[in-house]
């Protein structure tokens, strides 16, 4: 399976948003084209979306991490389509963004993930994630916030 993965553009924005509802529509058309906070990553299969995810270097909206990670740049709304996980999209999405930030000079990215998704936070974990902040409370429920040093792979 043939995939490619690249920062979204103006003419991603209607295939992405139908992929998102509510407050994620408001968020990628923050994020996808000149924003000085961050981009949004496009996963394709041919002219298809297939995944994304979002890379920010804004401070994060909690104080929790504020205080523990200030400047640490995060990935947000990490998705990939149902019919195409377990596939290595989500894996090529997370290592892309990463040498995005590498690229543009940082040495760390920060993750989060609900702690009911467990599938998201085993795939997190074996790519060398680490817990940094444990519980804190969300309005789905509980989340951690994971940490991964941006070294060679």
């Amino acid at each position: 399976m043939r995939y490619d993965v690249r920062i979204a553009d103006e003419s991603d924005l209607r295939p992405l948003q139908d992929r998102l509802t509510g407050d994620d529509c408001v968020i990628l058309r923050h994020r996808l084209v000149d924003d000085d906070r961050g981009r949004l990553l496009r996963a394709a299969m041919g002219n298809d979306t297939v995944g994304s995810v979002i890379v920010s270097w804004a401070p994060a909206d909690e104080p929790e991490v504020r205080a523990v990670l200030p400047g640490v740049p995060l990935m947000y709304l990490l998705r990939v389509d149902q019919p195409y996980r377990c596939r290595g999209i989500g894996t090529g999405l997370i290592r892309r963004a990463e040498s995005y930030l590498r690229g543009r000079g940082h040495e760390r990215v920060l993750i989060g993930v609900d702690q009911c998704n467990v599938r998201a936070g085993r795939l997190y974990r074996s790519l060398g994630y680490r817990n940094m902040l444990v519980g804190l409370p969300g309005s789905d429920g509980s989340y951690d916030i994971l940490v991964r040093e941006l070294g060679a792979y």
